[in-house]
């Protein structure tokens, strides 16, 4: 009976080891920049979007980065192009991703190429509607923000990247449709391939989401 359980358990470890490699066994997607209508737009902190895909989720999850903890089912997720220098953590104040007054969920640090994948929580019924602009905001307790001081923060910054209607078709064009989630963790999940393939050199990042919970 102890061999039996003993060879239960190995075989159980190998399958999860296998599944996560045949995960992880992708390779990167160079992605060019979107045509911008201005070379300007790429010197601001958030330089250009590369992705957006729309997604819903069946069980709702929750916005930690708001003060009201608000409940979504549905919203987008992006590929940015950053300035690096902006995504390291700090154990201080540090610039905060946001969109037209929401804040954005990071899903990896970025600070070694400035590619960033991150979560646009929506709130609307139907279909998510469609981010305008993006910028860098300095908070000291992102967690303590609620809807009111995020737009006012949002609306303080400078250099704010706002797209171009070619701009936004581009990154919906390599987004495709629309996704559709168990629960948090699947989107994570597909998060993480994001990350393997535009910000490969954040793979441990990637793998820590991979691994089955």
């Amino acid at each position: 009976m102890k061999i039996f359980t003993a060879l239960s358990v190995a075989f159980v470890v190998l399958a999860g080891a296998g599944w996560l490699a045949a995960r992880q066994d992708r390779t990167p997607v160079a992605v060019e920049h979107p045509a911008a209508p201005d070379t300007s737009v790429q010197n601001t902190p958030v330089r250009a979007l590369l992705l957006a895909q729309p997604f819903e989720l069946e069980k709702p999850a929750t916005h930690h980065w708001r003060a009201e903890q608000p409940q979504y089912l549905r919203g987008w997720i992006l590929v940015l192009e950053c300035d690096p220098s902006l995504l390291a953590r700090r154990q201080t104040v540090e610039p905060l991703l946001a969109s037209d007054g929401e804040m954005l969920e990071r899903i990896n640090e970025g600070a070694k190429h400035g590619r960033v994948i991150a979560v646009l929580p929506r709130f609307e019924t139907g279909e998510p509607g469609a981010p305008k602009a993006f910028a860098f905001v300095e908070i000291e307790r992102a967690e303590a923000v609620d809807a009111v001081q995020a737009l006012r923060s949002f609306e303080r910054a400078g250099d704010a990247l706002r797209l171009s209607a070619e701009a936004w078709q581009s990154a919906r064009a390599r987004g495709g449709e629309a996704i559709r989630f168990e629960d948090r963790t699947q989107l994570e999940e597909h998060c993480a391939q994001l990350i393997l393939e535009h910000a490969p050199e954040d793979r441990a990042q990637a793998e820590g989401w991979l691994i089955p919970r």
